[in-house]
């Protein structure tokens, strides 16, 4: 899915795309492996310092195409199947985490799942933890992007209370902080919203401290 509305021809040819991942069971494992090594040869990785760069500057500098490679909601699989081919071929994950899911226990994590709309698809864990640990985002955060998609996985719309947008908005962004011991800087609503569709929404990124928001369509810079 392509993110971006700069037109590439203002930006000399360069630009940047996006792909979204949710689960990623490890019986894919191999059709994953043959999706990396396509992306190896055809585009180079995005780290936030690039994302900054691009921004500023208009100018994509690498000599492939940037690719944001998302995984969305926490789940452990990510971890277990993904990480380890990131890293084989050294592409920047960006993790955006519901953080309630992280934190419920793990006899717990199904139904939390099923009450909040976060698919699971699969039975692959025998001690039914689905979602992602503290310890094991932590681990991601030394080269991976870590990032906010709400703390409930709720969507938030304009009759959405100010309770709500703190605790979604606000709230994700300092308990990931707190977990890494380092600042986030993205946020994605759920339903893909671009930043004007909700005006009293966008309110509290700012007060939040984003610097980005990840639409269905484009990615955004918050200017302060």
């Amino acid at each position: 899915m392509e993110q971006t509305k700069m037109n590439p021809f203002i930006l000399n040819g360069s630009y940047i795309r996006s792909i979204n991942f949710h689960n990623t069971p490890y019986f894919r494992v191999e059709e994953y492996e043959s999706q990396f090594a396509f992306y190896r040869d055809h585009f180079e990785p995005v780290s936030e310092e690039d994302l900054d760069e691009f921004f500023e500057t208009k100018r994509w500098n690498k000599k492939k195409p940037g690719l944001i490679i998302n995984f969305y909601n926490g789940y452990r699989n990510n971890f277990d199947t993904m990480y380890p081919i990131l890293e084989k071929y050294d592409f920047i994950g960006w993790f955006f985490l519901a953080t309630e899911f992280l934190s419920i226990p793990a006899n717990q994590q199904k139904k939390y799942a099923s009450d909040h709309t976060l698919l699971l698809g699969t039975n692959e864990y025998e001690d039914a933890r689905f979602a992602l640990s503290w310890d094991e985002v932590r681990e991601l955060s030394k080269r991976h992007v870590i990032a906010s998609h709400t703390k409930t996985h709720s969507e938030l719309i304009e009759s959405s209370t100010d309770e709500d947008m703190v605790r979604e908005i606000i709230g994700s962004k300092f308990e990931i902080e707190e977990q890494i011991q380092s600042e986030i800087s993205a946020f994605v609503w759920l339903g893909g919203k671009e930043f004007a569709g909700n005006p009293y929404a966008a309110s509290y990124l700012h007060q939040a401290g984003y610097r980005y928001l990840f639409s269905n369509l484009k990615i955004e810079k918050i200017n302060k």
